[in-house]
Order: structure tokens, then C-alpha cells, then sequence
């Protein structure tokens, strides 16, 4: 899959309405996801990028251990709608060359939750937000969603990877504040800023020109910020309706491409799933009940405690089938 379709997408939605007021954010794990994927597709549509608001939610639900309706049932974390707004509003004070190149996940994301777990406690969230203070999930390396709370490097001082605090990131030898990174000047150094638009980081740190599509190119980075480098050629990248080669695997998140040579939106509930001609339909927000063949209907995941059968995905993301019934199982590296 191209590097381009792997950041958090883009599309021309709007911001939710009525999910806040004027002075908070919105009330809830789940509006907030909602929101703010939402207000970052539309914010990233305006800067040219392809991808679906389906994509952006998906990526969006990562950093809620894929399901805020988990997060919010988590006893140990708290969601503070202040921070949601603030969050929010960072999305329109950044420029679109920072908004696009800003890896990981959203710098002020994290900020609008709380945690309560004491140092040496035992922490549950994959995204590590049930610590408190500055704590930070030290992960178990049997389970990449359970740990303990232990105390993290600050801005400034040493780290590794996974030891800095909530809200920075461990940048080359020291933890510093997770944030857009400035600007750097036409065809200038990009070692510690973002090119401005029209331009990439090429391999020496330095800002140079994108090339035109039809141009050749050896990654995708160096192409138009609509475009990609499939095979050794920017293109512009498929959108919803564009066509396209099945099992190339080109279209945008949140669409598949159908036997007709066209990127289509991914099925929901109720729609048909699977094996339908040109790549897999994958169901979104939803599991494919196939009955045991190779196309089927998508379904709404089944909550803990509801029976299951043995298919894939009915008990989602977190969930496994066990004894006929789901049963949590939040163990993302599968041990």
C-alpha cells in the first residue's frame, strides 16, 4: 500500500454539527473521535488530499483502542471535553505542509484524557491514556495492551522509543513536546522543520521541488501531495468513482476496488461483503458474515458476552469467540 494512503486521510467533510458549544469540546469519547476525524478530513480535503472520511475514522479509532465506546466504559480514564476543544482548534492553526508530514498520533489528541492509575499500578488502554500524572504504560512484551504505570522521561531528558510522556515523542536522543514542526525555508535544511508546499525532504535534509505526475520518481514523497509513485510514475491517486486495477490495491482507504475497474466505498451494515469481484470488500466499522463461504453480508460487531460462531471479526477488533461467547482479548501483537 502507498505511503500516502498509510497517513491519516482526508476528505471534504465537515465538522459534526452541534457535538460542542462555544467554550467546550464534545462531551464523549465517541463524539469527539467523531469530531475530530471529522474536522481533520475537512482540514486536510482543503489541502488536497484524497483519501475517505471512513479512512480518517478508522485511523482516528486507533488511538481509542479502536472503539471509544471502550475507552469510555474504561473506569480508569477520564475525557476532559476542555482539551477535546482545544484539540480541535489545533487542527486550524497549523499549515497544510505540517498538517500532512505531522506523523503519529495527533500531537494535542492525547491531552483530552485523563488517567488514574497510580505509578506501579496496572494499566489496560493500548493507547496508554489510564496512567496518571505523567506516568506512561510500560507494555508488556505477551501483550501490547497491558502493562504498568511507571514514570516517564520529560522534555529534555534521555529517552528511548516508548519511555517519553504523554504529549512528547522521543526526537533522535531527548524527549521533546509533541507539535507541528516549524517551517523551513524554500530549498532549504528540512532536518528539523517541514518543507513548505510544492516541496520534500529529499536524502540530504534538504527542501527540493515535487515532481509533476508522469515525472519519474522512486517513492511517493516526492511527488504531488494529490499524487503517488505506484511504479516508478507520479500519478495522481484514485479517489472515490476513479478507475482502477483490481488486487492493485490502489484506491484510498475506506473504498475497494470492484470487478467494474472502479474505487467503490467499503460496505456497512446491511450491504453486501466479501468476495464480490475485483479486491475483497472489506466491511467498514462492521465484520463480514460469510457464512462460511467467501461473500456474505456485513454485520454490526457483536458486544462482550454475546454469542458467537467461529467467524472472523464478529466480536471486532478487541474480541475474540470463546466458548460461544465474545470475550475481550485486547492483545494487539496476537500473543
Amino acid at each position: 500500500m502507498p505511503l500516502r494512503h498509510l497517513r491519516l486521510a482526508l476528505s471534504a467533510a465537515l465538522l459534526l454539527a452541534g457535538c460542542s458549544s462555544s467554550s467546550t469540546g464534545p462531551t464523549t469519547p465517541a463524539s469527539f473521535a467523531a469530531a475530530y476525524a471529522e474536522a481533520r478530513a475537512a482540514r486536510l480535503a482543503g489541502c488536497g488530499d484524497p483519501e475517505t472520511a471512513a479512512s480518517v475514522r478508522a485511523a482516528v479509532g486507533l488511538y481509542f483502542d479502536g472503539d471509544p465506546a471502550r475507552l469510555a466504559a474504561n473506569p480508569d480514564i477520564t475525557y476532559d471535553p476542555v482539551a477535546g476543544k482545544a484539540a480541535l482548534d489545533s487542527l486550524a492553526t497549523i499549515t497544510c505542509a505540517q498538517l500532512v508530514e505531522m506523523g503519529g498520533p495527533p500531537y494535542a489528541f492525547a491531552r483530552a484524557f485523563r488517567g488514574k492509575v497510580a505509578m506501579g499500578g496496572s494499566c489496560a488502554s493500548y493507547a496508554g491514556y489510564d496512567c496518571a500524572g505523567t506516568a506512561i504504560c510500560q507494555l508488556d512484551p505477551t501483550c501490547l495492551a497491558r502493562g504498568t504505570c511507571v514514570a516517564a522521561a520529560g522534555v529534555g531528558e534521555d529517552c528511548t522509543a516508548t519511555n517519553c510522556q504523554v504529549g512528547t515523542e522521543c526526537d533522535g536522543l531527548t524527549c521533546a513536546a509533541i507539535g507541528p514542526a516549524p517551517l523551513a525555508a524554500p530549498g532549504g535544511s528540512c532536518l528539523a522543520a517541514v518543507c513548505p508546499a510544492g516541496q520534500y525532504c529529499d536524502g540530504t535534509s534538504t527542501c527540493v521541488g515535487r515532481t509533476a505526475d508522469g515525472a519519474a520518481c522512486a517513492s511517493d514523497q516526492e511527488c504531488a501531495l494529490a499524487s503517488f509513485c505506484p511504479a516508478g510514475t507520479c500519478l495522481p491517486v484514485p479517489r472515490l468513482g476513479s478507475a482502477c486495477t483490481p488486487l492493485d490495491f490502489t484506491c484510498p482507504g475506506g473504498t475497494w476496488c470492484s470487478a467494474a475497474g472502479r474505487c467503490v466505498a467499503a460496505p456497512m451494515v446491511g450491504q453486501p461483503c466479501g468476495d464480490l469481484g475485483g479486491e475483497p470488500a472489506l466491511c467498514q466499522d462492521a465484520w463480514c458474515d460469510t457464512g462460511g463461504g467467501t461473500s456474505g453480508t456485513c454485520k454490526a460487531t457483536r458486544p462482550v458476552g454475546q454469542a458467537c460462531g467461529a467467524l472472523p471479526g464478529e466480536c471486532g477488533l478487541h474480541g475474540d469467540c470463546v466458548a460461544g461467547a465474545c470475550a475481550a482479548n485486547y492483545c494487539m501483537n496476537g500473543i
